[in-house]
């Protein structure tokens, strides 16, 4: 079953723009007083594809900064312990 892939909305990808260069320039924007940013859309243009897009992007500057700061990756591994054993198991402390 190989269809014609789904590409997003041309409102979904300035959505996405909008929030990585904002995060980008956060401390730039946090100077001037904004906390986050705020958008509206449409019904039917696909709020919840930019959320799972928005967190796939996230996830990913998560991991890129976990990976570049030792002293973040031994904070998170103090927090959450990763045993493999067949199977993930996460702890958290408290």
């Amino acid at each position: 079953m190989g269809g014609i892939p789904l590409l997003p909305h041309h409102t979904q990808v300035v959505a996405m723009m909008m929030m990585a260069k904002f995060f980008e320039t956060k401390d730039k924007w946090k100077g001037k007083g904004f906390d986050g940013l705020i958008m509206q859309m449409k019904t039917g243009e696909g709020k919840s594809i930019v959320i799972a897009m928005m967190a796939v992007l996230l996830a990913a500057v998560i991991a890129l900064a976990v990976r570049r700061d030792p002293r973040l990756r031994n904070r998170i591994a103090g927090a959450v312990k990763w045993r493999v054993e067949g199977v993930a198991v996460y702890e958290r402390n408290s």
